[in-house]
């Protein structure tokens, strides 16, 4: 069962029901808990590795130690450096994303870091809120930077406790639902107790940020990851704030978080949508009108690549490693570069996968060995970048390398593997070809004729004004 079939039956079934209409408790439910039923589907059906949304949950005596120590520190949080401890009053504030990189000796949040720029630049009255991680923080706080813990004791209680009464008409929906997804994806999904906490969740977070909003007399809020923060932008709607969300990663169709296929109004999305450039306007079904997004690009990619200079070798062809579909890589990589001794073809390993290359990829180790065009590239400090402008084809399957390779003027082909579904508006508008195998690969070196984009469709690098 793939991405594709899931996303496309839970698609109906939201169409059917009118769910994105439908409220419970005087909250637009399906919204807040859309994401987490995809995920529980998809880990249900064993569809991919969740890992990547979502984090195991910890079990045993030391475990759940580690997890009240981490709650008691989000709590001195709180009352010491959190954002609703400050009285001071802000124009705008600057919600980070939960991860950052470690660049030039400090870590930065790549995705609001050019917007933090022009803010500062403008002499704009603004502050950076960095989410918590576990009561554990990136950067220390100081006057433009305060911490996203708000584990006050008396909030902490309201969203344990606050009373959540289901009518038996909402009893019903939920009901309905349940068979619904039972019907389409053969599982049994508890939709009541997932509802009642997200419910009682959204309502307290919602409550404590409109407060906050008015406290600190807020004109303007930006965040990242919407899907994860409908109570703020709640917040922002019925305080009449404006709120920009900025694009933190790959969209698509089947990308739950942002695809609405079948609405094109959907509750508690933000005002505007800052995206990386026009590609994933076009290739995502989003539910704001044009006039409500910008395409501010991602300076952290754009300039990268800016700096690179191309220097296509015809002949040259970048196997982009991915996870669990690697090894398909691999094998029709190396049968590519038996049958082709014209061509020269280097794979480049994921960080994770260079270490005991040669023992867990027997086959590809052997091949390299035995053939002069075929090299394999696992030094973690070779800069992929540099490898891609060398490049008059670059071959993956749905790694976010890709993009940056199109960008750079590559030649895509994608082989027909798990996830490719992502890409289909890459296939079907020719900007990329689709492979079974290597011999597929063989023809489309030959003959394929690509439609040509410029690297700004996929990474503007217009600037914006805040």
């Amino acid at each position: 069962m793939s991405p594709k079939y899931l996303c496309e039956e839970l698609y109906k079934i939201e169409e059917k029901l009118n769910l994105f209409e439908v409220k419970i408790q005087d909250v637009f439910f399906w919204k807040i808990i859309r994401f987490k039923v995809f995920i529980t589907i998809t880990s249900k059906k064993k569809v991919f590795d969740v890992s990547t949304f979502s984090v195991a949950k910890k079990k045993g005596l030391r475990d759940k130690l580690a997890l009240s120590y981490d709650l008691l520190k989000e709590v001195f949080n709180s009352y010491k450096n959190g954002l609703g401890n400050r009285t001071n009053t802000k124009d705008i504030l600057v919600f980070e994303h939960g991860r950052q990189m470690l660049i030039d000796g400090a870590y930065t949040d790549i995705y609001t870091q050019e917007l933090v720029k022009q803010l500062s630049n403008s002499g704009a009255d603004f502050e950076i809120v960095e989410p918590s991680n576990n009561g554990k923080h990136y950067n220390k706080p100081n006057a433009m930077r305060s911490y996203g813990d708000h584990y006050y004791i008396s909030h902490l209680v309201k969203r344990a406790l606050a009373p959540v009464y289901l009518s038996q008409d909402e009893k019903n929906i939920i009901s309905e639902i349940e068979h619904e997804l039972q019907h389409s994806f053969g599982i049994d999904v508890a939709l009541m107790p997932l509802i009642i906490k997200s419910i009682r969740r959204f309502k307290t977070e919602r409550d404590f940020y409109i407060k906050l909003l008015a406290k600190r007399k807020v004109k303007q809020v930006f965040l990242v990851v919407s899907y994860a923060l409908e109570h703020l932008i709640e917040a922002c709607k019925l305080s009449n704030i404006e709120c920009i969300e900025l694009q933190h990663g790959t969209m698509n169709k089947y990308h739950v978080g942002y695809s609405f296929p079948k609405n094109k109004s959907i509750p508690y999305m933000p005002d505007k949508l800052y995206l990386f450039g026009k590609f994933w306007y076009d290739s995502t079904p989003l539910p704001l009108s044009q006039e409500n997004i910008v395409y501010y690009g991602f300076p952290h990619i754009a300039n990268a690549l800016n700096t690179i200079k191309k220097k296509q070798i015809a002949g040259n062809i970048l196997v982009i490693s991915q996870g669990t579909i690697s090894k398909l890589l691999f094998k029709e990589a190396i049968s590519l570069a038996e049958s082709n001794h014209h061509l020269h073809i280097k794979v480049k390993l994921h960080p994770r996968e260079c270490n005991n290359w040669q023992k867990n990829y027997e086959a590809l180790h052997s091949a390299s060995t035995k053939l002069n065009n075929l090299k394999v590239v696992y030094d973690n400090a070779a800069n992929i970048h540099d490898l891609m402008s060398e490049a008059e084809f670059a071959v993956g399957v749905y790694s976010t390398a890709v993009y940056e390779a199109a960008a750079l003027g590559c030649k895509i082909i994608l082989l027909n593997a798990h996830g490719i579904e992502f890409m289909e508006y890459l296939i079907e508008n020719k900007i990329a070809a689709l492979a079974n195998n290597a011999e597929d690969m063989q023809k489309i070196i030959t003959s394929f004729q690509f439609n040509k984009v410029s690297s700004d469709y996929f990474f503007s690098t217009a600037k914006n004004n805040t």
